[in-house]
């Protein structure tokens, strides 16, 4: 065996293999930082679409809200009757598309024994 490890044939091929084994893995990992940093630009414009919608939902929401504030004002109807009014609404829309069956707001309303509601 040859005393000079640097000029050993054996030991220059396993530095050689140890230094493309690292050079490739670094090239992978680089490879999988660009894609989580892809994939987490993704998921971040995902979120703030989800956020941007729900926002134009929440404003919505409260225009019709005060809209029937107003309307029922303008009816003279009470507070209570228009609490019953939604809760009434509120089923009835449940039946006519079966996914909002499935709300939580569905379940309080129709478990509700009085007229009032805790709508939010």
């Amino acid at each position: 065996m040859n005393s000079d490890w640097n000029t050993d044939p054996r030991t220059t091929f396993l530095v050689e293999q140890a230094r493309s084994e690292h050079r490739r893995d670094r090239r992978l990992i680089a490879e999988l930082r660009a894609q989580l940093e892809q994939t987490k630009a993704e998921l971040q414009a995902a979120v703030a679409e989800r956020e941007s919608l729900l926002t134009e939902w929440m404003h919505s929401t409260e225009a019709f809200k005060s809209l029937a504030r107003l309307y029922g004002k303008t009816l003279d109807l009470s507070d209570e009757q228009r609490t019953e009014d939604l809760r009434q609404q509120i089923l009835f829309v449940a039946e006519v598309d079966s996914k909002f069956a499935k709300t939580k707001l569905y379940d309080e309303v129709n478990n509700c024994r009085s007229t009032t509601v805790n709508v939010r």
